[in-house]
């Protein structure tokens, strides 16, 4: 009786995260080392903007699950709301989405 209700429900929470995934606003992430990240994903890379203000656009790479964008200095890979952004050959920080 609830399902149509249910399903247009869990269609719409979709379509959300859909729209917050492909550019319609940036996801802030705040990392272990005290850095933070904005990041707007858009359909095939993310333009990743730092605290100082550096914007960096890293093409979308194909990864096995989750997502991972670089541009071979710049580094960022994740699944959910938990990422790892590498500069270089630098240890990855670890990261979690606001």
């Amino acid at each position: 009786m609830h399902m149509p209700l249910i399903m247009t429900f869990a269609a719409m929470a979709s379509t959300a995260l859909a729209a917050d995934s492909t550019g319609s606003r940036p996801v802030l992430f705040s990392c272990d080392n005290g850095i933070t990240l904005s990041v707007l994903f858009a359909k095939d890379h993310a333009d990743v903007t730092l605290a100082d203000g550096t914007v960096v656009s890293l093409p979308q790479q194909i990864a096995a699950s989750g997502y991972w964008y670089s541009n071979g200095r710049y580094e960022l890979r994740g699944k959910g709301d938990e990422a790892k952004f590498a500069i270089g050959r630098m240890a990855p920080s670890t990261c979690k989405a606001n």
